[in-house]
């Protein structure tokens, strides 16, 4: 693997393309391979991962050890509290600035398909929320109207982006609401090109769906002997409410209901390794479109 990865690099570098992006399923071996190669290269990485960005959740998002980061930039880690909202447009522009800053090689590397997606195709953004005081004139009206109407009046004047989204997620409800307070229709908030890109070269890594259950299985173990459990126990004693957006990451709300009480430790580790595998299945899926990537299979050591 290390070979491919290298000999891929050294060929983008020598075509003047200085941007590498990893991706692949959780537990594939993105960290490492990125570690390497920013070591032999004097790169930079950027974590495209959507929960690496909190303070605090560090064991269950597989965030590198600050030992094994020392010595080269990490960016896009702990960087958010656990109650801010961290999305896409987020992780595009903070991407565009570490790169306009440097003029070293860069690595983005991790497995949040979507902010993939945005960099490689350009994603063109609007404001995604709206100012704040739309926001909370927003949640105010979901509280006394609920979500249903809320999404009615959505599909009246928007029936393109109201068939995008969950009729029952009330984020997806109000951030086109949000846009539609600022005389844009919400379905032509994101144009998608369909022009990939041409100074990033892409690295995917896949392997064999046995070996990468079994690492997952294994990992999971791993982060509960770390320490996962009291990294929970100490988010929940500094304040942090489950609805914060960092508890959606895996395996967070689990051990919170194992602290609860509402499921053995066994059946929390049990849970959380079934929803991981379902996590790089959808991965696995997503990644697959990109054939334009130098794709590499790792081998079960």
């Amino acid at each position: 693997m290390i070979t491919n990865a290298i000999t891929t690099v050294a060929t983008a570098l020598d075509q003047g393309i200085r941007i590498i992006m990893i991706f692949g399923p959780t537990a594939v071996g993105k960290s490492s391979l990125a570690l390497t190669l920013a070591e032999k290269y004097n790169a930079e990485i950027i974590s495209a991962d959507a929960f690496q960005v909190y303070k605090g959740f560090d064991i269950g998002t597989a965030k590198l050890p600050l030992q094994h980061r020392q010595n080269i930039p990490h960016h896009l880690i702990d960087i958010c509290a656990p109650t801010e909202q961290y999305t896409v447009k987020s992780f595009s522009d903070a991407t565009q600035k570490i790169i306009n800053n440097t003029t070293k090689p860069i690595i983005i590397c991790g497995g949040t398909g979507l902010y993939c997606h945005a960099w490689l195709y350009n994603f063109d953004f609007l404001e995604e929320d709206g100012d704040q005081a739309i926001r909370d004139a927003l949640q105010d009206r979901l509280k006394k109207e609920g979500k249903a109407h809320l999404y009615d009046e959505l599909q009246q004047k928007d029936p393109v982006y109201a068939a995008r989204i969950d009729a029952q997620n009330p984020a997806r409800i109000l951030r086109g609401l949000a846009i539609l307070e600022s005389g844009v229709l919400p379905s032509m908030a994101r144009p998608i090109t369909t022009t990939l890109r041409q100074d990033t070269c892409c690295i995917g890594l896949s392997g064999n769906w046995e070996d990468l259950t079994t690492a997952i299985y294994s990992r999971t173990h791993d982060m509960i002997n770390a320490g996962w459990i009291d990294e929970v126990q100490n988010i929940q004693k500094a304040g942090i409410p489950e609805t914060a957006p960092a508890f959606k990451a895996l395996g967070y709300r689990e051990i919170v209901h194992h602290l609860e009480g509402y499921l053995s430790r066994e059946k929390c580790i049990e849970t959380i390794q079934i929803k991981t595998r379902q996590f790089a299945k959808r991965q696995m899926t997503w990644f697959k479109r990109y054939t334009h990537a130098h794709w590499i299979h790792v081998e079960k050591h």
